[in-house]
């Protein structure tokens, strides 16, 4: 139930963001579309990286949250990287915000898919 309530709320903030006005230039509904792909890799990581807090058969690799983190301390990384990710995409100007986004979305994609070849499988509410 937690873990449903927090994904809403990453969910909402992130639409919240995106609708403010952008202060570098004009925001796109491409913009939009990349930082939604974006967002929801972040949240099968979440997902993941939650099942392997929970989970002592795994250990996390992520420096930041250490070997063994718990449920509060993924959660609030992965909201606090999500409003960063967010918040600076807005501030950049093209083609410097494309590139942004599409770097991040290359490393959730490899997390996601290194954590699925390990055997963690993500769980959608």
């Amino acid at each position: 139930m937690r873990i449903e309530r927090t994904q809403r709320w990453l969910l909402l903030s992130l639409l919240v963001l995106v609708a403010a006005p952008a202060r570098a230039s004009t925001w796109t509904v491409k913009d939009t579309v990349i930082e939604a792909a974006g967002a929801t890799l972040h949240l099968l990581d979440m997902s993941q990286t939650l099942r392997i807090s929970a989970d002592p058969r795994y250990v996390e690799n992520n420096p930041i949250l250490g070997r063994r983190p718990a449920a509060a301390t993924v959660t609030g990384y992965f909201v606090g990287t999500l409003l960063l990710h967010v918040t600076v995409a807005r501030l950049l100007p093209q083609p410097y915000r494309t590139m942004w986004q599409l770097a991040w979305i290359g490393v959730e994609g490899g997390c996601v898919a290194n954590n699925v070849r390990a055997g963690i499988q993500f769980r959608l509410p």
